[in-house]
């Protein structure tokens, strides 16, 4: 509570100083200027100079790469450290808030753990979803179609598929040999992957996803592990990642949960000081009803915001060692 709170008097400062309502969002991760110095940076694209304080100076982005780099081998203070990070911020905003053309899509999960937080594979030119390949322009996956997939993971006599069926798994087949080539999974790991089969995840109305998943021991990288880079794709925090996708393909959703999230959490932090202040038996009850009002509304803010967290569903089930879960390539690609 106190750390939000002095976010957001931190945030009513800057938009007074600058004189905009929208800071726009964060750069994925704190940028650490020294050992006692972390600055958070928000990143936001103006359409003309004159929304912004007249008092505020504006320059190049030529500039400020050029004065980086004469200092160059000299030791950076906190502003010419941000400074130096400036291009890296500029594209991975334009990135992140970058939306796939409309279709199904598959993309590829891959972790790696450091000492104090797990990543997550991206793609580098949207960095807002898993590394992927268009599986075809509709989103849609009709009932017939993902049973008939489903089943190939059962131990059962299979009977012979419609033609919509067959041709969906030829997509399948198609695109999850495209991505593992197009990130350079070694060939002989390819039939030990596994396709997602809980659900086909629905980023919004225009945008779709089945993860493939690597064999369970290959899901994670840990600290002291070699790994082959992957093509055409970089990690990032999970939590970041997390944020930047609903932040992207379920905006006005995001925006409400953080707004009613914020004025919920003052309104419980009052309702226990209104708690401990209470004297009269009526004062006492009216305050427990009310917190517990508010509690309950806490808690289906935190359900509502679970269930959108499509990523953590997918981890857990990828990282699952107690029963294989997914399909396996060699029964999807077998013909």
């Amino acid at each position: 509570m106190e750390f939000r709170r002095k976010m957001l008097l931190a945030a009513v400062d800057l938009q007074a100083s600058l004189g905009i309502k929208d800071l726009g969002q964060f750069f994925y991760k704190p940028i650490k200027c020294s050992e006692d110095c972390t600055v958070l940076v928000t990143v936001s694209e103006l359409a003309k100079y004159e929304q912004c304080n007249s008092n505020l100076e504006w320059t190049s982005l030529n500039n400020i790469v050029k004065k980086v780099s004469t200092l160059d081998g000299e030791e950076l203070g906190p502003s010419e450290v941000v400074l130096s990070k400036v291009n890296e911020m500029i594209l991975s905003h334009q990135r992140s808030n970058a939306v796939l053309p409309r279709g199904l899509y598959m993309g590829y999960l891959k972790l790696k753990s450091s000492m104090n937080q797990m990543n997550i594979l991206v793609s580098n030119s949207f960095v807002n979803v898993l590394p992927y390949v268009k599986i075809r322009e509709s989103p849609d996956v009709t009932r017939e179609e993902w049973e008939f997939i489903r089943n190939l993971g059962n131990d059962v006599p299979q009977i012979k598929p419609k033609p919509s069926q067959q041709h969906f798994r030829e997509d399948l087949n198609l695109a999850s040999v495209k991505l593992l080539n197009s990130l350079n999974v070694s060939k002989h790991y390819t039939r030990s992957h596994r396709l997602y089969d809980s659900e086909v995840i629905r980023l919004n109305q225009d945008v779709s996803f089945i993860p493939l998943l690597p064999p369970v021991d290959c899901v994670c990288t840990g600290p002291a592990q070699q790994e082959t880079p992957l093509a055409k794709s970089k990690y990032m925090p999970i939590q970041a990642f997390e944020i930047t996708n609903l932040g992207t393909y379920q905006h006005e959703y995001m925006g409400l949960l953080n707004t009613t999230s914020s004025a919920l959490e003052v309104d419980l932090h009052r309702s226990k000081l209104a708690k401990r202040e209470a004297f009269s038996t009526e004062e006492v009850v009216s305050a427990n009803e009310i917190s517990g009002k508010l509690s309950k509304y806490q808690q289906d803010l935190e359900d509502a915001w679970e269930s959108k967290r499509w990523t953590k569903k997918v981890v857990k089930i990828a990282l699952d060692k107690t029963q294989t879960r997914g399909i396996s390539l060699d029964k999807l690609l077998c013909n």
